[in-house]
């Protein structure tokens, strides 16, 4: 799933930013006025936005439960859990198997990118070191942990 989140130490803050996202407020634009409001702020806790989540990675399992319920920008109701009170907002739901958002896959695209690079000036440097020196292998002395292990 792909959520934005806030948590609160108190239900009339979570119920805050919940009504100014459900009067049309964006979600940044809600959690821009409770980080200045100076009241709301010292009960924000902890804010996510447009995060991936997976069942074992979105903790308490209220929360996942909640997400997969959801439509895509749907806002939540406050949900209380042991660490306090959240608003979620819904932005998308993929399940194994689907084609992933470009954002989701993102840095692994980038990773794989750098890697065949890598690879392939590697592979450019051996042969440009072959090209100018000779090369000679000798196998009869390769492996001498293999008599000690018969």
């Amino acid at each position: 799933v792909n959520l934005s989140f806030a948590l609160f130490s108190e239900r009339d803050a979570a119920n805050t930013c919940r009504s100014k996202i459900v009067r049309g407020a964006s979600w940044n634009d809600a959690v821009d006025e409770v980080q200045s409001d100076s009241l709301l702020r010292l009960q924000l806790q902890q804010v996510a936005t447009h995060q991936y989540f997976t069942q074992s990675t979105l903790y308490p399992q209220e929360l996942w439960k909640l997400a997969r319920t959801l439509t895509k920008e749907e806002v939540s109701f406050v949900v209380r859990t042991e660490v306090g009170y959240y608003v979620l907002i819904s932005h998308g739901m993929k399940r194994q198997g689907e084609i992933p958002d470009l954002e989701y896959v993102r840095d692994e695209i980038r990773e794989r990118l750098l890697i065949g690079q890598r690879r392939q000036k590697y592979e450019q440097l051996i042969s440009n070191l072959r090209a100018k020196h000779t090369v000679e292998v000798f196998m009869d002395n390769a492996d001498t942990t293999a008599a000690a292990g018969e």
